[in-house]
């Protein structure tokens, strides 16, 4: 159920609900069999219940947290109107699909198969095996997330706040036949991996959620608390121990890291090039400093991209340099010289031999061409769209996850096949093995 400020999904739901419960008010006063009414009313009840949720939630999203009354540790549970909109809807297929079964005459004795019976075997078929799925990733493999001044815990898996980064909600366009949907994510990083999920899957708003994970970084921020300000590029700190600071002093130690670089502006290039990139280094840092100011330093982060990805090329410590790499983004449009150069080093890339570095050029590009400008490249997004057919299940996922999110993009042309949409449920795509 999509969470927005929109009143017709409230409006739908509402009609739905009261529909099904004037069908079993109405199969009650006709006398017809008892499960047909407790099925309409079960399902109109359930439908006035989602309701009166996503107006709960919608109220709740306007309330300011008290941080004093924030425990140590914050269960989030998944939510049950999502469930139950889920489960319903397919249930009502099932019985719609059971219904034409009934309807369609079927004898098991003389197997006359027909139209009905078949539609009917279908929906009964899918949509039953909908709801089996619905309640057993409910009630049998919950998926919490837990918030705590520890960090973050995922499948009974805790990510300390030292290594989470870039932790947000953030909104991704999903497509269904002719329709587009903003759909709500909760997303964070830890080294090598980009955790994403839906925010409508759990019991929470996304004000509740930026709040939380505001209190629990700055609490964790208080305990560490780094006073000292760098004076040159070997004092400053790397970025795990920045992610320490509070917000506010973050904002600051990367005010002071570009002042550095401003008054060392000759020797920040040498510095960059003859220091060694490991997870204790200052690489990510300095890059996510000047990036906030991308037009003063686009000439020097746009070489130092080309050059650390070819340095990933031919290292064994690839990962420590696409973590400093995650940090370069630029924030100019592909008109600018320097990103256009990044742009076409990456669409050259996209036919590298090696899988690891034509899935890295794939996630890359996503950041580099942005969705207002990649008309402007066809070759680019044709050479994408080629990889949809790679020999890697992972770059065919990525390719079909970056091309949906440029509009106007063949939604039809860029489907992804079954399998692959399994894999990547129980698979993570965004990490090569």
């Amino acid at each position: 159920m999509k969470k927005d400020n929109s009143k017709w999904p409230l409006i739908g739901i509402g009609i739905i609900g009261f529909i099904f419960l004037s069908l079993g008010v109405l199969l009650y006063i006709k006398k017809q069999s008892f499960l047909g009414v407790a099925i309409a009313s079960l399902m109109g009840i359930s439908f006035i219940y989602v309701l009166i949720s996503e107006i709960i939630y919608r109220k709740k999203s306007k309330i300011i947290i008290n941080e004093k009354l924030v425990s140590e540790k914050t269960i989030i549970k998944q939510s049950l109107e999502t469930f139950l909109l889920n489960f319903l809807g397919n249930l009502a297929i099932t019985i719609f699909g059971g219904y034409l079964i009934y309807i369609s005459e079927f004898s098991f004795l003389l197997l006359n198969f027909n139209f009905l019976f078949l539609i009917g075997l279908l929906f009964v078929a899918y949509y039953g095996f909908l709801c089996l799925k619905n309640v057993y990733y409910f009630f049998y493999r919950k998926k919490h997330l837990i918030i705590s001044n520890q960090g973050i815990e995922l499948n009974q898996k805790l990510y300390s706040w030292s290594e989470i980064k870039n932790e947000r909600i953030i909104e991704k366009e999903e497509y269904s036949n002719k329709y587009t949907y903003m759909i709500k994510y909760f997303s964070f990083k830890t080294k090598g991996n980009l955790h994403e999920f839906k925010l409508e899957d759990y019991h929470i708003t996304d004000t509740e959620l930026v709040q939380l994970l505001k209190i629990y970084r700055n609490r964790t921020s208080k305990n560490n608390t780094m006073n000292t300000q760098p004076n040159d590029f070997e004092s400053i700190l790397n970025y795990e121990e920045y992610l320490d600071l509070s917000l506010e002093e973050g904002e600051k130690y990367l005010k002071k890291v570009r002042e550095i670089a401003e008054e060392e502006r000759n020797e920040i290039e040498s510095y960059l090039i003859t220091s060694t990139i490991n997870s204790t280094s200052q690489h990510s840092l300095i890059y996510s400093a000047l990036t906030e100011d991308f037009p003063k330093w686009k000439t020097l982060l746009s070489n130092e991209f080309i050059r650390l990805f070819e340095q990933a090329k031919k290292s064994s410590n690839y990962e420590d340099i696409f973590e400093a790499l995650d940090e370069i983004m630029p924030d100019e449009s592909p008109n600018s010289e320097e990103v256009k150069k990044v742009v076409y080093y990456l669409y050259n890339e996209l036919n590298n031999s090696n899988k690891k570095i034509r899935h890295k050029a794939i996630w890359y590009i996503s950041f580099w061409l942005d969705e207002d400008n990649y008309h402007k490249f066809p070759e680019i997004i044709n050479r994408i769209k080629e990889k949809l057919n790679d020999n890697y299940w992972k770059i065919r996922w990525m390719a079909n996850n970056v091309l949906m999110d440029y509009p106007n993009v063949n939604r039809e042309e860029i489907k992804l096949n079954f399998w692959d949409k399994i894999k990547s449920k129980y698979g993570n795509p965004y990490s090569i093995d």
